[in-house]
């Protein structure tokens, strides 16, 4: 018999477990496994337009806006994990991955995203925004 490696209940094939999971020698309960393959956080189901910002201990890296945000920070955070040779934000994934402690914020929702992401942008000034307007 076999014990989840996680939270060391007894396992029996088919009652607790996903035989796929059993087999494979990832042995995880049911219970587990669905905790670690958890749809996104309920901070990102909120979707919609709004304004986000990307942050390191409180100081403003990136400012962005998007029609439906829940996916964009989404992409920002796989992004940043492993930055590919494709999309035109890699080089800016590539200069986050240097921090340990980036935190992504919604900073406004709204309908007139564009306008608003000027504002803030001049707002806080972040770091690695190429359209940065000037006061």
């Amino acid at each position: 018999m076999k014990n989840c490696r996680k939270c060391d209940v007894s396992l029996e094939l088919g009652i607790n477990t996903y035989p796929s999971t059993y087999n494979r020698g990832n042995f995880i309960c049911k219970s587990c496994h669905n905790k670690q393959t958890a749809p996104h956080s309920k901070k990102w189901r909120n979707t919609g337009s709004g304004i986000y910002g990307i942050f390191s201990s409180n100081v403003p890296l990136y400012v962005g806006e998007s029609e439906r945000l829940n996916d964009r920070i989404c992409q920002h955070k796989q992004g940043i994990k492993s930055p590919t040779s494709h999309g035109t934000l890699v080089d800016l994934y590539y200069k986050l991955q240097k921090y340990t402690d980036i935190e992504i914020k919604v900073l406004e929702y709204t309908d007139n995203a564009h306008k608003r992401e000027k504002y803030w942008i001049q707002k806080l000034q972040p770091k690695y925004n190429e359209r940065r307007t000037k006061k």
